[in-house]
């Protein structure tokens, strides 16, 4: 329930203040899964990482990226909705990721999707992409930390793998 669009509790809850309940708990939730990011090194942190991108997009209808820039610390500077696909598919174009890094002086970047068909293994085409994303932002001294992909309470870390 907390993972769901405003308009799915209209559709189970008639009561609106429940259902602003609802979402001012996904808010909190939020804001503390973001903090854990903001406590330290991200790269050292797989499972903060993991839990953030499981509460922001665990049980999106659609495949949606978001991409987090890292300082030289490997801190989080910010995060941001890279783009929104379909439910079994989404681009990622490495001209965008390149921007958002250069207009945050980001010295690290890591990649967060979601599954919704509720498997978080790699396709063929999330290997692709990562590795071209890979060699694109190092080409920029950039590192790509991890390319994490989530679904309905499980993860997958491409880093882990090696993927790139």
């Amino acid at each position: 329930m907390i993972a769901a669009d405003g308009t799915a509790h209209k559709q189970i809850i008639s009561d609106a203040r429940a259902i602003a309940l609802i979402a001012m708990t996904r808010t909190v939730m939020l804001n503390v899964l973001h903090a854990r990011l903001d406590e330290g090194p991200v790269m050292s942190n797989d499972r903060a990482v993991a839990d953030y991108a499981q509460a922001r997009l665990g049980h999106a209808p659609v495949e949606t990226v978001l991409l987090l820039l890292l300082n030289d610390q490997n801190e989080l500077i910010r995060d941001l909705c890279l783009s929104t696909g379909t439910v079994d598919a989404t681009a990622i174009a490495p001209r965008e990721v390149v921007r958002h890094i250069l207009n945050a002086n980001a010295r690290a970047i890591l990649l967060a999707h979601n599954h919704p068909s509720g498997d978080p293994t790699p396709s063929l085409a999330d290997k692709a992409i990562t590795n071209r994303i890979a060699r694109v932002v190092e080409g920029l001294g950039v590192t790509l930390v991890d390319h994490v992909i989530v679904a309905r309470g499980r993860w997958h870390s491409m880093r882990a793998d090696g993927v790139f």
